[in-house]
């Protein structure tokens, strides 16, 4: 993760962008560098649902996934 933030600050920023430059982003927010980044220990769904609904959102998901993409395979049959 720090690597990343890090390449992030030397990344050449584009014109074209609607962001402002990484390092830009940083300082609005009151940081002159990159701030410590730990790692990350659990995840946020086993703190902020359900044991229920962390099963079922994401069996929803991949079965609503799955439709999809039998829908996009089937169109060229």
């Amino acid at each position: 993760m720090a690597a990343a933030a890090t390449a992030g600050l030397t990344r050449e920023h584009d014109p074209d962008s609607t962001h402002p430059p990484f390092a830009k982003r940083l300082a609005n927010l009151g940081y002159a560098g990159i701030p410590g980044i730990d790692e990350v220990r659990t995840s946020a769904i086993d703190h902020l649902f359900s044991r229920d609904a962390a099963k079922d959102i994401p069996a929803r998901f991949d079965a609503d996934w799955r439709k999809k993409a039998q829908a996009w395979v089937t169109i060229g049959r």
